[in-house]
């Protein structure tokens, strides 16, 4: 083996398809940086212990797990399907290698992901770990795991979202996958199908998806009543309070008129204020005041409905008071 080969990190995990016979198992086989060999062991348990696989303590002999490594360092992919063929206790294997950079403070891990099949093409995947500490570490190989065997069709189901009315969020593990409707490509398994409107969880479902076909989630989303549209109305109170002051005073003069201005008959002329007092000024001034007090009560803030679209319709409403 190399002196660069020795600085990596290999991960090799053997794991077995969903649709393998009942007896078969997953292995877990971690070699390199003593650091890293925990953690990743312990990650990748949980991800298979999670999927129901079943454990291998010894999948491949050292032997075996050296050759594979070798063939991955020369990225001779027929090379390592053969190591698989020929000497792998399981159906498949799964080989992440992981080139640790800086120091373990500041670690980085370049972690390269291929799952081997026998009789199939090796599909492969590459992800950064960026200050890769252990706290980080058991994630991002999860994350790894769950992407890569996406790309495996033996492993793969479908999960075809649909809601009323569409165009709602949909989620998956709690990761958003996009707006419904949708059909999304998910590892077989227990899943938890999320849908959601404007951030609020309409309908949470647990789906097992079966490798090869498609489980089906339909969503009814209750209707919202939308509130009706409003208009804020702003009228001073300034002009009605003048026309209403108006309309009292010139009722008030217009009554004096009719009290004090009859004619005396003293004089050969005389002024005579009753009749105008009585017929102009007094109707005059109740119609002002009328229309004062009416003004009045339209003046001042409030709002009012003036459309809102609904399911079955249209609302229309007023702009004022009567």
């Amino acid at each position: 083996m190399t002196h660069s080969l020795r600085a990596a990190v290999a991960f090799c995990i053997v794991l077995v398809p969903a649709i393998a016979a009942a007896d078969a198992k997953v292995g877990v086989v971690v070699t390199g940086d003593d650091d890293v060999h925990a953690v990743a062991e312990h990650a990748a348990n949980d991800w298979l212990g999670r999927r129901n696989f079943g454990i291998e303590s010894k999948p491949l002999d050292p032997d075996g797990v050296i050759t594979l490594a070798n063939c991955l360092a020369m990225a001779d992919m027929a090379c390592a399907r053969g190591v698989v063929e020929k000497r792998s206790k399981a159906e498949s294997v799964v080989v992440i290698v992981a080139q640790a950079s800086s120091t373990k403070a500041q670690r980085e891990l370049q972690l390269s992901a291929y799952w081997i099949s026998k009789n199939h093409d090796v599909v492969s995947l590459q992800r950064m770990c960026n200050q890769c500490k252990d706290d980080v570490l058991p994630k991002t190989v999860g994350d790894l795991m769950s992407d890569l065997s996406r790309l495996v069709p033996a492993l793969t189901g479908k999960i075809e979202i649909a809601s009323t009315p569409p165009g709602l969020l949909a989620s998956i593990d709690g990761e958003a996958v996009g707006i419904t409707p949708l059909v999304h490509d998910e590892t077989s398994g227990p899943h938890d199908v999320a849908v959601s409107r404007d951030g609020k969880v309409i309908e949470q479902k647990k789906v097992t998806v079966t490798a090869g076909e498609t489980v089906r989630v339909a969503v009814v989303a209750p209707v919202e009543k939308p509130k009706p549209t409003t208009m804020v109305i702003h009228r001073s109170r300034l002009v009605p309070a003048i026309v209403l002051v108006t309309g009292i005073a010139a009722t008030a003069a217009g009554v004096v008129m009719i009290v004090k201005g009859g004619p005396t008959g003293a004089h050969k002329s005389y002024t005579d204020y009753r009749t105008p007092g009585e017929y102009a000024v007094t109707p005059a001034g109740a119609a002002l005041t009328i229309l004062g007090v009416f003004l009045m009560a339209r003046a001042g803030t409030y709002e009012v409905p003036v459309v809102a679209a609904t399911p079955g319709g249209a609302m229309v409403g007023w702009m004022g008071r009567f």
